[in-house]
């Protein structure tokens, strides 16, 4: 009789844990989940940067970067963050049709200088002698 009882308890437990597979992750953590506020959009295109209103809403945004050109380009963001620390947020320099996406905390009452990037040298984590184009776009965040 006994090994009948381990049976219906590995099949008990392994019902408990096929449950636990299908919760999100967040729920595993006891994490809440991530709410952004949208999805930023800003296109590079030979006009200029375009794409999130130059007045938004400030939290968190998924960001996504889209080179329209027919050169390689990317983005250089300066501003504030939440405290009061300057920050400046490099993309890759993209080729003509490239995208990339990133998510970033934009804080309420501030603004975001948005710049085209031309070249960019990376190093650990950031771009080194970065040139950058004509292009400016500035964005505040209320």
């Amino acid at each position: 009789m006994k090994p009948l009882k381990y049976v219906g308890l590995l099949a008990g437990l392994s019902i408990i844990i096929w449950a636990l597979t299908l919760l999100p992750a967040s729920a595993q953590t006891g994490d809440p989940p991530v709410r952004y506020q949208g999805h930023a959009v800003l296109n590079i295109t030979n006009h200029g940067i375009t794409g999130i209103p130059d007045t938004a809403k400030g939290g968190l945004y998924r960001v996504t970067v889209r080179n329209s050109t027919k050169v390689s380009r990317g983005i250089v963001m300066k501003g504030v963050d939440l405290c009061c620390s300057p920050y400046t947020r490099f993309t890759k320099v993209l080729r003509p049709g490239e995208k990339v996406s990133f998510r970033w905390y934009f804080p309420g009452n501030r603004t975001v200088q948005v710049k085209d990037l031309i070249k960019c040298v990376p190093v650990a984590r950031t771009c080194a002698v970065p040139r950058t184009g004509a292009m400016t776009r500035t964005l505040v965040f209320g």
